[in-house]
Formats: C-alpha cells, structure tokens, sequence
C-alpha cells in the first residue's frame, strides 16, 4: 500500500532492475500471505505504513518511537526496525 516509487533515476542500470525485483518480490510475498491468510479463514486488514513523524524518520524510529515500542511492548532488549514495525503494528490494533 505504499506509494509507487521510480528506481529508473539510478545511474546504474543492473542496480535499478535489481532493486524493481526486489520490490516486486516483497510485493507479491505480501499478497500471498493475505492470500494464505484469507484461505485459511482470518479476517485481514490492510493498512498503509507508518508514515514518518514522531515515531519515524528518515533513517528509521526516532528515539521517541523506539521508547514508546519498549514502554508499551515491555520488551526493552535491543530490535531491528522491522521487528519495531511489527510491534508496533501489533500494539496498534490490539
């Protein structure tokens, strides 16, 4: 559900077919799953990213965000992103 990005601006031509696939694949992983999912009778809910602000940056969680994930979550030990990501989504529709 995130807005459509153009790779074709990198001056590299075999990295900008590499990072296309990559997209793609991710896409089309992601559709399986709610596929998956749907089959075996849960209710999916589609929703967009957390855009950045507060909790998010450029370069990923704030400090902020990454406390407000610990606090609510009670897990203080350290996580990438996308575990923060999952946490969060988890925490928000709980």
């Amino acid at each position: 559900m995130n807005k459509k990005a153009n790779y074709r601006n990198t001056k590299n031509r075999a990295a900008s077919e590499s990072i296309a696939m990559k997209v793609g694949q991710n896409h089309a992983t992601g559709k399986l799953i709610i596929k998956l999912l749907e089959a075996s009778g849960y209710i999916v809910e589609k929703f967009k990213p957390l855009r950045k602000g507060f909790f998010k940056g450029e370069a990923g969680w704030t400090d902020h965000g990454r406390k407000h994930v610990a606090k609510e979550s009670g897990l203080n030990h350290s996580m990438n992103d996308d575990v923060r990501d999952a946490i969060f989504t988890v925490l928000h529709f709980k």
